[in-house]
């Protein structure tokens, strides 16, 4: 009877092992030729892909764009995103988005995103999403238009943007963007009475340089948050935001809207502003929280031409 028993417990270690190789082969899906099971395009892979597993990309150029819809982990390996004009126009089909992220808990990472084979908007565009990371990622060329004054919020590196609701657990880490049209890194929530929600993230380890490369009507910042709770902006290098571009005010990292948080070890030079912290503008809803200046530590603010640092209550 021990033995049956035995026998029993050991089949079912054996199934249940095997259950677990067989899944654990399945957690990563291959976009090319360097594993299986391989897909031709991003999105097929992406869509083939169960939550909680990774679509790695490998080597080569692609021209496509790509959604988001689940939390997965999706990895390139010497992959470069580059949509040309034929591609799909994914925020509210006037803009193109390289990737365009609308799931919790999703991972973007190891891209270049190239936007010099046709009208790129935005190179990560996360929409109405928390808990996302974007990290190591280099993100160039992203194009501005102005037809109208509607159309003047496009060039943007990376996007988090909440449609009424803020962003919370942004990450963003140590990415690499530039020759933008507007903002290298923006998160910020907007009602729809046009103020601006509390969002939380951390925003660390990147370099963003020549953003606000325009044409524009708009002005902000290398780096900006609108809303920020308790945010942690962390060793970044900001530098040339807004110049060439014609302007007044074109700070490397703009907080507006300031519940607690941190700016700290970041190199800010030649930028028009260098850090600029806004406290409590009046376009900002705080709700139950209160407006309180970040702390400033470590910063290291040189070579900017109007000032290196503006506090406004």
């Amino acid at each position: 009877m021990k033995t049956r028993i035995c026998l029993v417990v050991l089949l079912l270690f054996v199934s249940a092992l095997s259950t677990h190789v067989s899944g654990a082969q399945a957690a990563t899906r291959y976009i090319g030729s360097c594993g299986t099971p391989s897909y031709e395009t991003i999105q097929d892979g992406v869509d083939a892909a169960l939550s909680g597993e990774t679509v790695l990309v490998c080597p080569g150029t692609y021209t496509e764009v790509v959604v988001v819809d689940k939390a997965i982990t999706l990895t390139g390996e010497g992959a470069t995103i580059k949509p040309d004009d034929t591609t799909a126009l994914l925020d509210q089909s006037v803009r193109r988005a390289a990737i365009y992220v609308t799931a919790d808990e999703a991972t973007v990472q190891g891209f270049e995103i190239d936007g010099t084979a046709g009208t790129v908007h935005y190179g990560v565009y996360v929409y109405n999403a928390n808990d996302v990371t974007v990290a190591k990622n280099t993100i160039h060329d992203m194009t501005n238009e102005i037809a109208d004054p509607v159309s003047d919020k496009a060039g943007v590196g990376i996007l988090f943007f909440g449609w009424g609701q803020g962003i919370e657990g942004a990450t963003i880490d140590r990415n690499t963007i530039y020759n933008t049209g507007r903002h290298g890194i923006f998160i910020g929530g907007e009602d729809s009475a046009g103020h601006w929600l509390l969002s939380s993230g951390v925003i660390s380890r990147n370099t963003v340089f020549k953003s606000w490369q325009g044409p524009t009507d708009d002005a902000g910042g290398g780096i900006q948050i609108n809303g920020a709770r308790y945010c942690v902006v962390g060793n970044n290098n900001v530098h040339h935001t807004g110049q060439p571009t014609a302007g007044t005010f074109y700070p490397g990292i703009y907080l507006a809207g300031t519940v607690g948080g941190t700016v700290w070890g970041s190199n800010l030079h030649q930028n028009l502003y260098g850090l600029v912290v806004w406290v409590d503008p009046p376009f900002m809803v705080f709700g139950t929280s209160t407006p309180t200046q970040p702390t400033l530590a470590k910063n290291n603010l040189h070579g900017n031409n109007t000032k290196n640092l503006w506090t406004i209550p």
